[in-house]
């Protein structure tokens, strides 16, 4: 299992994707923090840490998380088959439930590496902005805020694997996930978005981050969709790579 594992991490090592994810964690980063910095500098407006942190998960849910998750999913899966080793892979010692856990493994450490780049891309930001009143306790007091987001996160991605087992491709995952992230952005702040599975880590985020509240039955409503939807697209998923060519 660790030589798979390593083996999925040292495929994206050596790709692009590696870029990608540091991009995607610096881009929140500067969509959150520039504006605050700008009202600064036109009226001394005093700087709101707590909403930078909210606005940086927000960002990285809403526009960041789907799309560049999705795409990490579809190259992992689609890669074997891009160079012709998927029945070089399955002849090894290993069980296809194996190899797709490495995968799934492979991929949630991507999520985790993704989102500590913005948060410590924030810590940096703090530090150098000397004039912000950035105190550490602040951020650090957003860690759980930051965890919550991981674990939501990874939630979605036995989704992301059954569209790019369905198709052996790339393109699938990667067309869906901006189909989401637009509907999401729809109804971002309706009913719909309590039971949505991609609106609802945003949900649970601002919640939490008490710059929005919904009522507690509706909270944990939402949690037990995605906790549902993750257990039956991962089922889902175990039974389409068991029969897969």
């Amino acid at each position: 299992m660790s030589n798979l594992y390593y083996c999925e991490l040292l495929k994206l090592w050596k790709s692009p994707i590696r870029f990608l994810m540091v991009l995607a964690g610096i881009a929140p980063v500067f969509f959150t923090v520039f504006p605050q910095f700008m009202d600064q500098m036109a009226a001394d407006a005093p700087v709101s840490w707590d909403l930078i942190i909210l606005g940086n998960l927000s960002y990285f849910n809403l526009l960041i998380g789907i799309p560049l998750f999705y795409l990490i999913t579809g190259y992992i899966f689609a890669y074997e088959y891009k160079h012709n080793i998927i029945s070089q892979l399955f002849c090894y010692p290993n069980s296809r439930n194996s190899i797709l856990f490495a995968k799934f493994l492979a991929i949630s450490t991507c999520i985790v590496i993704t989102t500590a780049i913005s948060f410590i891309g924030l810590l940096i930001i703090g530090f150098i902005w000397k004039s912000s009143g950035f105190e550490i306790q602040t951020l650090l007091g957003g860690v759980d805020l930051y965890i919550f987001s991981i674990i939501l996160q990874i939630f979605l991605i036995p989704f992301a694997i059954c569209l790019s087992i369905s198709k052996k491709s790339m393109v699938l995952p990667v067309g869906v996930a901006i189909i989401l992230v637009i509907v999401t952005g729809f109804t971002t702040g309706t009913t719909v978005s309590q039971i949505f599975p991609w609106a609802i880590p945003l949900n649970v985020i601002l919640h939490l981050g008490n710059h929005a509240t919904m009522e507690n039955i509706m909270f944990f409503t939402g949690i037990v969709i995605l906790i549902l939807f993750c257990i039956v697209t991962t089922w889902y998923s175990k039974r389409l790579y068991n029969k897969i060519d």
